[in-house]
């Protein structure tokens, strides 16, 4: 027989925001193992942005650099990170200098190490304020 929980909130009993999630004999923090933020696909062709999680904006800021605005910020510049994708086949990166709690940029490289326009996407991980 299978079980179902149907609830609008959960919290941590003894600390609100501290739940824990044991599986054999590893015990994982739920608010650790959460994706904090994403932007599934960001179009610089027209401008055009999927689904976004605690993202304020997603904004084109020149060839192959695209600027992300997080809704919530995170404890500090360093206390998360960021993990991008793009539709080019050189590289993606989001340098860790570029982040701030409350934003930052990713940039595309095409084949030849040229910034270009393309598809981009990013997750982001870490500690809320």
């Amino acid at each position: 027989m299978t079980s179902k929980l149907q609830v609008d909130n959960i919290e941590g009993r003894t600390t609100k925001g501290s739940m824990n999630i044991t599986e054999g004999s590893t015990t994982t923090s739920i608010q650790k193992g959460l994706i904090k933020g994403f932007s599934v696909i960001f179009k610089q062709s027209d401008n055009s942005s999927g689904d976004t999680f605690n993202l304020s904006s997603v904004t084109d800021a020149s060839t192959g650099k695209i600027n992300y605005a997080h809704a919530n910020p995170y404890i500090s510049d360093d206390g998360y990170i960021a993990i991008p994708n793009d539709g080019n086949y050189g590289y993606t990166m989001i340098a860790p200098q570029d982040l701030t709690t409350t934003a930052c940029s990713q940039f595309s490289f095409s084949t030849g190490d040229s910034l270009s326009d393309t598809v981009m996407a990013a997750a982001f991980g870490g500690d809320l304020a």
